[in-house]
């Protein structure tokens, strides 16, 4: 009976190729449920991955006086050379001669902010990965987050080595932090815009798919 149907259409000389792709298009399109396959597109993944990957990437490449050593570091750790040899430290090392009195002035300040930042970054985190079920729009509020997160590292450099990166205690290049600044605008600004968009395009489908084809022929 389907196949008669589908002849009896093909053969009706009022109906145009082009009426009879949309009619095609428009049946393929309800076979897929489409409320379901747009909440499976929720950007929390991304936004995960994403504050995941601020833990991964190099922030910033520093050298150490006149060059009495060089290191890369990273949120929660950094890699140093020096003439008394190579050597990872985590950062809890750091807050550790903060509380010894090892270090003070702006190297325990610039400690200070940089821990700052990475406890930022873990609280976007943890949002993220909170609102999975949820799906509410706390996405923006992240982004913001993760830009103030990136201002303090930039900070952090600042006040180690100086307002241009570079003084006494040497040299820094903080090449992660643009890096984290255009992760938290997008989750700011374009991710959810892009994301609800998509939202009510799906939306406006659904309904479309949803009309008597008999009366668009009419």
């Amino acid at each position: 009976m389907k196949i008669s149907r589908i002849i009896t259409r093909v053969s009706h000389p009022l109906r145009s190729p082009a009426k009879l792709k949309i009619r095609y298009t428009n049946q393929k399109k309800r076979s897929i449920p489409v409320d379901s396959y747009m909440k499976d597109l929720h950007p929390s993944q991304t936004d995960i991955l994403i504050n995941l990957l601020l833990f991964v990437i190099p922030i910033n490449i520093y050298v150490i006086g006149e060059w009495l050593g060089t290191g890369v570091q990273w949120a929660l750790f950094r890699y140093q050379q020096s003439y008394v040899g190579n050597c990872i430290l985590p950062i809890s090392n750091d807050m550790g001669y903060i509380s010894l009195g090892i270090y003070s002035g702006k190297t325990a300040l610039s400690v200070i902010v940089w821990m700052v930042a990475v406890i930022l970054i873990l609280i976007s985190l943890i949002l993220r990965v909170a609102d999975q079920k949820e799906k509410t729009i706390k996405r923006k509020y992240c982004g913001g987050i993760l830009i103030f997160a990136g201002i303090l590292f930039l900070a952090s450099c600042m006040i180690q080595y100086g307002f241009l990166f570079d003084g006494p205690a040497g040299i820094s290049i903080p090449i992660g932090v643009p890096m984290i600044l255009i992760a938290g605008w997008w989750m700011w600004s374009g991710g959810c815009r892009v994301f609800s968009e998509i939202q009510e395009e799906g939306a406006v489908e659904h309904d479309l798919d949803d009309e008597d084809p008999e009366q668009n022929d009419d």
